[in-house]
């Protein structure tokens, strides 16, 4: 269940009161736009404020194994850099484990008009690594064994259709 809200953030993730405990769970949160939310902001410390609020709500209401964040988080990476760093410390925090999956919308890429697709992808990836989050792009990302695992594009291209369906049987793929 979502709810928007234009106070703060773009999104409030709801508990669902139905839920059963044997299932994994995804929520997903979308179109960010923190450029937008931020351009009221005076100072630095302004900016980290509002960064920390919109994350700290975002995790206190993420009931999910897996949150999936869609696109257009924002164009700054240094703003898109600032708020991964924070969703982690806070996930950490509040003591939950929670498994981030990001993918890019056009404001990501729009910063970096000299670089190929393949190059910003990687650039992206390689931060959301580096928090233990990840980037759904091209590739297939699997819960097992109480861990995320991924089959990269090099390794898709091995499989035809048939054999991935096969490799993946008794997985859950996110």
């Amino acid at each position: 269940n979502i709810e928007a809200n234009n106070d703060e953030s773009s999104i409030i993730l709801r508990e669902k009161e139905d839920r059963n405990e044997d299932e994994i769970y995804i929520q997903y949160i979308s179109d960010l736009h923190l450029e937008f939310k931020l351009q009221d902001c005076m100072t630095q410390e302004d900016i980290l404020y509002k960064i920390h609020k919109m994350c700290y709500q975002i995790i206190s209401e993420c009931y999910a194994k897996f949150l999936l964040i869609n696109g257009d988080v924002c164009h700054d990476f240094e703003l898109y850099t600032l708020f991964v760093k924070e969703l982690k410390k806070i996930m950490y925090d509040m003591k939950k484990r929670i498994h981030f999956i990001f993918t890019l919308g056009n404001h990501e890429l729009w910063e970096f008009p000299s670089m190929s697709l393949d190059e910003i992808i990687s650039k992206y990836k390689l931060l959301l690594s580096q928090y233990d989050m990840y980037l759904l792009h091209d590739n297939i990302l699997y819960y097992e064994n109480l861990q995320m695992k991924e089959i990269s594009p090099l390794e898709l291209d091995m499989y035809n259709e048939e054999e991935a369906r096969k490799y993946l049987n008794g997985k859950s793929p996110i």
